[in-house]
């Protein structure tokens, strides 16, 4: 499955404040599926200050579902340390 691994997760900001952590794999922001980061930062362009959204992660292997809030132009803070990296599935 596609999505991007968190590598981390800043204290008290939403994605911590919802529950989610390093090394979950995000697959969904409400409508928007997550394959790679341009669809990411595409679903983050979308969003507005307060939206709050259902967000999908992958978190050893079940599917779990998290409702953040979101702050204003988190996509462009410096302070945003959610860091995303592109995920593809290992085949066996």
């Amino acid at each position: 499955k596609d999505g991007l691994h968190i590598d981390g997760v800043t204290d008290n900001w939403p994605a911590a404040v919802a529950g989610i952590q390093s090394g979950d794999i995000l697959t969904q922001i409400g409508d928007c599926k997550i394959t790679e980061v341009y669809s990411y930062m595409d679903c983050l362009s979308k969003l507005n200050a307060g939206d709050e959204k259902d967000v999908n992660v992958i978190r050893n292997g079940e599917t779990k579902v998290f409702k953040v809030t979101y702050w204003a132009n988190l996509s462009a803070s410096p302070k945003n340390k959610v860091l995303f990296q592109k995920y593809k599935k290992p085949s066996i």
